[in-house]
């Protein structure tokens, strides 16, 4: 399943450290060696960890970030 794939991409960049090394020398490399397809590379080149995230856990983002909230005693 493409999703196992992705997570197991990312649990082996968070464990493995000669992994991680070779993805930091060549993601291009490293993305192919894990067998990723075109919208798992997508996902992964994006660098956008709401985008991960919400592949990962099979959540919509929402259209548009809340908005923020003043902190108390910052207006």
């Amino acid at each position: 399943m493409a999703e196992d794939r992705l997570m197991a991409f990312w649990v082996a960049m968070a464990t493995d450290p000669m992994k991680h090394e070779a993805f930091l020398r060549d993601a291009e490399a490293a993305i192919a060696a894990a067998g990723l397809d075109a919208a798992e590379r997508d996902v992964v080149k994006s660098g956008n960890a709401r985008t991960i995230y919400a592949r990962l856990t099979h959540t919509a983002l929402p259209s548009a970030p809340p908005a923020s909230a003043s902190l108390p005693g910052k207006d």
